[in-house]
């Protein structure tokens, strides 16, 4: 009984690998890396949630040049 669970269970990942591989949707490696306006959000909100201002200074510049708006770095502020 216990094997033929065991057997089921490996089955089961099986199928399920093979159908994620042939669908693309395999997250095993990790997601896709950011790119530099999302780095630029995490940053900005980090520097603003600590409070550490002379840090977000150059986080805000950064975030500009990263292609992000002004509109776009206020709401990350709020």
């Amino acid at each position: 009984m216990r094997t033929g669970f065991i057997t089921f269970l490996f089955s089961l990942f099986s199928v399920t690998c093979s159908f994620a591989a042939q669908t693309g949707t395999s997250n095993i490696k990790g997601a896709e890396a950011l790119d530099a306006r999302e780095q630029a959000i995490i940053t900005i909100s980090a520097f603003t949630a600590n409070g550490d201002i002379e840090r977000l200074k150059p986080a805000l510049v950064a975030g500009l040049e990263a292609g992000l708006s002004v509109n776009e770095i206020k709401e990350i502020l709020i």
